[in-house]
């Protein structure tokens, strides 16, 4: 079954739609922003001794770096998702060799 086009009745349920500002999305966005050589310096050092922080160690570490607690808490998470993907294909490649 087909629905016809109705011009007049379309138009008036367009009108009633209430707007939703397209650009929205791209306002909220915020500028990404790359640590410095020294800041990778210290989180690869830090992960090193431990993969997980603890609350308090995390805002120290923070506070040590000039970055927001949830940067480091992001940091390290993405840091122990590439960890595990390149364990895993170590272990893959010592298997199949």
């Amino acid at each position: 079954m087909e629905t016809e086009y109705h011009p007049a009745v379309d138009e008036a349920i367009a009108e009633q739609a209430p707007q939703i500002p397209r650009n929205k999305k791209k306002n909220k966005l915020k500028k990404k922003r790359r640590f410095s050589d020294e800041q990778i310096r210290l989180l690869e050092s830090t992960f090193e001794s431990e993969t997980k922080l603890e609350p308090r160690k995390k805002m120290q570490l923070a506070r040590k770096l000039g970055l927001q607690p949830r940067q480091v808490a992001i940091w390290f998470q993405n840091k122990r998702a590439r960890w595990k993907s390149k364990q895993i294909e170590q272990d893959y490649n010592t298997l199949k060799s």
